[in-house]
C-alpha cells in the first residue's frame, strides 16, 4: 500500500468543510489529518499536523490570504496549496498563483 497524502482542510464554515470531508475522505491515498477555520488555528493546524495538501478557502477570520500564504509558502515550501473559493476576479487569483499557490 502506497503512501497517503495528509490533507488539512481550512474553512470557516463548518458545513464546506463537512462536504469536502465527504467528497474526498473515501478517495484511496487521502488522509484528511485536521480542519480549522481561522488564520490562527490554521497556522498552528500546519505546525502541528504536517499536511502535505492544504485546501483552503481564502475568506476566514483573521485571516489575509496573500501575506499568509506567502509566509506560508516560505515555512512549508514543499506544501501543496489549493484554493477553495467563489472569487473570480482575475487580479485576485493572480495574486494568489503569485505568492505560490498551486491551483
Amino acid at each position: 500500500m502506497g503512501l497517503s497524502t495528509r490533507v488539512l482542510l481550512a474553512d470557516d464554515h463548518a458545513v464546506v468543510r463537512a462536504g469536502i470531508r465527504n467528497a474526498i475522505e473515501d478517495l484511496p491515498h487521502i488522509m484528511i489529518v485536521g480542519e480549522v477555520g481561522s488564520g490562527p488555528e490554521l497556522m498552528e493546524g500546519l505546525a502541528m499536523l504536517s499536511p502535505d495538501l492544504l485546501l483552503i478557502d481564502v475568506t476566514m477570520p483573521a485571516f489575509e490570504p496573500i501575506s499568509t500564504i506567502r509566509r506560508i509558502r516560505g515555512l512549508y515550501p514543499k506544501l501543496r496549496i489549493l484554493v477553495v473559493s467563489a472569487y473570480d476576479d482575475d487580479v485576485y487569483v493572480q495574486g494568489l498563483l503569485s505568492v505560490g499557490v498551486n491551483g
